[in-house]
């Protein structure tokens, strides 16, 4: 059987978050096909929206710090969920 799972924002914001969801994906996937849909980590979506806002209103400065505030939590989630060293990448 083939299932969707859909994860929202908040479901996938924390280290301990993404390993839980990943075990009982990892578990599903024993038995059936497994095609997994994930929002935006919590406060992404509202970050892009302001982005395009600043760039709208020529606010360079703020559109490329809040693309750095992007960059930074996703790279600090990924630090704290991959564990083997040779797949992180800075």
């Amino acid at each position: 059987m083939r299932l969707v799972i859909k994860y929202g924002g908040t479901s996938i914001s924390a280290s301990k978050d993404i390993q839980a969801v990943a075990k009982y994906v990892n578990q599903l996937a024993k038995k059936d096909q497994i095609v997994v849909v994930c929002s935006a980590v919590s406060g992404t979506t509202d970050d892009l929206i302001e982005i395009s806002e600043s760039i709208k209103k020529e606010n360079k400065s703020k559109a490329e710090q809040l693309a750095s505030k992007i960059i930074n939590r996703h790279k600090q989630l990924a630090k704290q969920t991959i564990k083997k060293s040779d797949l992180q990448k800075n």
